[in-house]
């Protein structure tokens, strides 16, 4: 149905754009076609700073570089003979130029060419957290509008590239931002998007969810640039010049207003915002020209419209911090169920089980356990801040099938192991060795590859999104199919996408939290939380899974269902688990053997009985008496 709504939809605005280049003046096509522009950069802007929350400075150098490649592709030769009069073009631009029928090709060149650029700077860049990549994308829309000016046998220099066809008629301009708008759309509802938004939620817990955050910020930037610099060639080809002027930061400036006025992360709000936005800058012109009102005379101040434009960002930051729309987005559900024809019915739930696999009994996984196989051993750790030893020469096997405890009192390094397990620390010597492989320094998402999942002490979960997309995060781990794949909706992905959404319901309804699905993360009861922290570890198809302090805050009957509730999981997944727990309860009522750390020391490990009876642990916990 969302399918045919959108084709019809697309039907009914050619037809539109047909009536109206056959009907409106030419201010009023150029004012659309402008318009249409901006929203290709605006979208392609939004999916780097609003979906994937990364502050980039640099849109106006892609489309600088995507508006030069149409523009040397595209002059024709007479044309380039008259425009490079100070020094000759230089080979082979001087010897070619494509016909009009090629204008595709020179837009997807120069789109390739901004893909390019955007590799170029994000390499180093995302290998870094932090603002790096605002003044690294700041100084390459820099360095490209010095290039412009000095590299005359290329760009012309100041002059410019004068006399340039004008291809980019209402059709192209249209078309471009629908297939942009489109594309990227497709591609921030599929799992690539959901995961650029757990990026933007929280790097750390992404990355503990399987998501490669270099590679998805990658993506999300090479995308981003690729558009822009489409955008940039049909901006060249609507005003038929191409010069530095065109493509300075102010062009940045206005693309930052669209998506923060729009909404960071929301499509919707980049293309009204962006349409608008064009429209409004040809009507404020008046404030820019000379004005009589009766005898007195106004003088035009030139630069009046931006004026006006940062004193809306103004008042907008201050009244609608998250812009006019938010992170909403528009779609065909969403019309259809305000208009009754649909409802808001749950996804369907599929009993799928994890990874296909039968379900072992719980007999099977404690003769697994008892069979002595060892599924992780920590050897030798020890890891310092500064002038502090946080853990000191820390060893442990855990067999696989076993359910594992790790005690001791706060600040005594029990998180700070969780970490290295997981790679969010490097220890400074010992090593950590998985499934028979040595995972030590690995990356958080290659951990969660290999097979360990993990909850926080501190409830990370993606706030902002919803409670179904918080557990398909993790399901992007297993997705196959390309981001080209996705964006454009195969058959091959959406297959994925149902076998994931499936599972991902299946786990919800686990946990109890399927009635919830639609429900934003940040919005559930602690509790809830908890429960919806261990679904998401759930979908990364662990062998381990390591819970941070599960019953935190919980009452003593929701203590009591928790302890049932770890051990089901172990017996229907044929989970080990490793817990740290300050609930003594849950400890001795769930674990097998328990491990005490004092100081980064351990000090105990036993049985629950024993560690009930160990002097050196109830000295820890109590302290000893003096004398």
């Amino acid at each position: 149905m969302s399918n045919l709504l959108t084709v019809v939809s697309v039907g009914v605005l050619f037809v539109f754009l047909w009536w109206a280049n056959n009907n409106l003046d030419q201010f009023a096509l150029r004012v659309m076609r402008t318009g249409a522009v901006y929203i290709v950069a605006a979208v392609a802007y939004n999916l780097v700073n609003g979906i994937t929350g990364q502050f980039s400075l640099g849109p106006n150098g892609f489309m600088a570089i995507g508006g030069y490649a149409m523009a040397l592709l595209m002059l024709p030769l007479e044309q380039k003979k008259f425009v490079w009069f100070l020094e000759p073009q230089m080979w082979p631009f001087n010897s070619f130029s494509l016909p009009g029928e090629l204008f595709v090709v020179a837009l997807i060149v120069g789109g390739l060419l901004g893909a390019l650029g955007a590799l170029i700077v994000g390499i180093p860049s995302f290998r870094l957290r932090g603002d790096y990549l605002a003044i690294a994308t700041f100084g390459f829309g820099e360095i490209i509008f010095v290039l412009a000016n000095n590299l005359i046998p290329l760009t012309n220099g100041p002059l410019g590239i004068k006399g340039i066809p004008e291809y980019a008629d209402i059709y192209w301009c249209f078309g471009s931002a629908v297939v942009a708008t489109l594309f990227v759309k497709n591609l921030v509802n599929s799992s690539y998007g959901r995961a650029m938004k757990g990026i933007r939620e929280d790097e750390i817990a992404a990355e503990a969810m399987g998501v490669n955050i270099f590679r998805t910020k990658m993506q999300a930037f090479l995308v981003s640039g690729f558009f822009a610099a489409v955008a940039g060639g049909l901006l060249g080809a609507l005003v038929t010049t191409v010069s530095p002027t065109l493509f300075t930061f102010m062009m940045t400036f206005n693309l930052l207003i669209i998506i923060v006025l729009g909404g960071l992360g929301s499509i919707t709000g980049s293309v009204i915002t962006a349409f608008g936005f064009a429209v409004a800058m040809e009507l404020l012109r008046v404030m820019e020209a000379p004005i009589n009102i009766g005898p007195i005379h106004l003088p035009g101040i030139a630069g009046m419209r931006m004026v006006i434009f940062s004193v809306l960002l103004i008042v907008l930051m201050i009244f609608w911090r998250r812009g006019l729309f938010g992170q909403w987005d528009f779609s065909w559900n969403w019309l259809l169920s305000k208009i009754g024809i649909t409802s808001k019915a749950a996804e369907a739930i599929s009993p799928v089980e994890q990874n296909g696999a039968p379900r072992p009994t719980a007999t099977s996984v404690r003769a697994e356990a008892q069979e002595g196989g060892v599924l992780m051993s920590l050897q030798n750790l020890t890891i310092r801040f500064g002038g502090l030893v946080a853990v000191s020469d820390f060893s442990l096997d855990i067999k696989k099938g076993e359910i594992v405890g790790l005690i001791g009192p706060n600040g005594a390094g029990k998180t700070t192991i969780f970490n290295i397990i997981t790679g969010q620390y490097t220890p400074d010597s010992g090593h950590v060795f998985f499934d028979g492989s040595d995972i030590t320094g690995w990356r958080p998402d290659l951990i969660a590859r290999a097979g360990i999942a993990r909850t926080f002490q501190n409830i990370r979960l993606f706030g902002e999104l919803s409670v179904l997309d918080n557990v398909l995060v993790s399901e992007h781990l297993g997705i196959k199919s390309s981001l080209l794949t996705a964006a454009l909706g195969l058959p091959r992905y959406l297959s994925e996408e149902r076998e994931a959404r499936s599972r991902a319901m299946a786990l919800l309804k686990l946990v109890g939290l399927a009635d919830l699905y639609d429900v934003q993360a940040g919005a559930l009861p602690y509790g809830q939380q908890r429960q919806l922290e261990i679904a998401r570890a759930l979908a990364t198809h662990p062998k381990l899974l390591l819970l941070d302090e599960p019953a935190a805050g919980m009452n003593p009957e929701e203590t009591k269902r928790l302890m049932t509730f770890i051990r089901e999981l172990r017996d229907r997944f044929s989970l080990t688990i490793f817990l740290i727990e300050h609930h003594m309860e849950v400890v001795m009522g769930i674990c097998e053997r328990i491990r005490v750390l004092d100081y980064g020391v351990s000090i105990a490990e036993g049985t629950p009985k024993e560690i009930q009876t160990n002097p050196r642990v109830i000295a820890a916990y109590l302290g000893e008496e003096e004398g």
